[in-house]
C-alpha cells in the first residue's frame, strides 16, 4: 500500500487477524520470514508491524584526510569456508563512494563482506580477494567500515645530493 515519507503504511480495516508481509529485503532476507503472521486488530486500537533495514557506511580517505570518492565497492553476503575462514557468497550490493567519500547501502542483519580493489596489500581481514570481512549490520543502526590508505613518497638524489628525474621506478608487495 501508500507509503508516507517515513516509511509507514497506514490502513484502516476491520477487526480481526491478519497477516503482513513485504517484498525481498537486501542482503540475507528478513530473519523470521517476509511476513508476520496472527496480527490481531480489534476496533479503536492500533497494532504497528516494523520490518527495520541497518545502513552500512563505507568511508575511504587517503594519508592527506582527503575523501576518495568514485571509488567502486562490493558487498556480499559471507558463508564458511571447509576450515572455517569467512568467504564471500552473494553480492547484494554495489556502488560507487560518492563526493564525500562516502558510499551507503541498506541492508538486513548480518554479517556481510566488503570488497575494494585498492592498490598494495590487502587491507582487510578477508582471505579470498581484497576486503574485509565480518562487516556486521544491525537493524535500525549506522555501521561505518572506515578505510584509510597510507601513502609511499620515494626520493632519489645523485652523489652530488641534487634530485634525479626520470629514473624509472617499480614497487611490488
Amino acid at each position: 500500500g501508500p507509503r508516507s515519507p517515513q516509511g509507514a503504511a497506514d490502513f484502516s480495516i476491520s477487526d480481526g487477524e491478519y497477516v503482513v508481509c513485504t517484498g525481498e529485503a537486501p542482503g540475507y532476507g528478513w530473519p523470521d520470514g517476509p511476513c508476520v503472521y496472527g496480527i490481531e486488530v480489534r476496533p479503536n486500537q492500533t497494532v504497528q508491524v516494523k520490518f527495520q533495514l541497518g545502513s552500512l557506511e563505507i568511508a575511504i580517505t587517503g594519508a592527506d584526510e582527503e575523501a576518495w570518492t568514485s571509488i567502486y565497492y562490493e558487498v556480499f553476503t559471507q558463508r564458511h569456508d571447509v576450515i572455517g575462514n569467512p568467504v564471500t557468497d552473494n553480492r547484494v550490493a554495489s556502488g560507487r563512494t560518492d563526493n564525500r567519500g562516502l558510499g551507503a547501502e541498506w541492508l538486513t542483519q548480518g554479517l556481510y563482506a566488503v570488497l575494494i580493489d585498492l592498490r598494495g596489500y590487502n587491507w582487510g581481514s578477508l582471505t579470498e580477494a581484497e576486503g574485509e570481512a565480518n562487516v556486521e549490520v544491525k537493524p535500525g543502526e549506522v555501521t561505518r567500515l572506515t578505510i584509510k590508505v597510507g601513502r609511499l613518497e620515494i626520493g632519489l638524489s645523485g652523489s652530488d645530493g641534487r634530485p634525479e628525474t626520470n629514473v624509472y621506478l617499480e614497487l611490488y608487495t
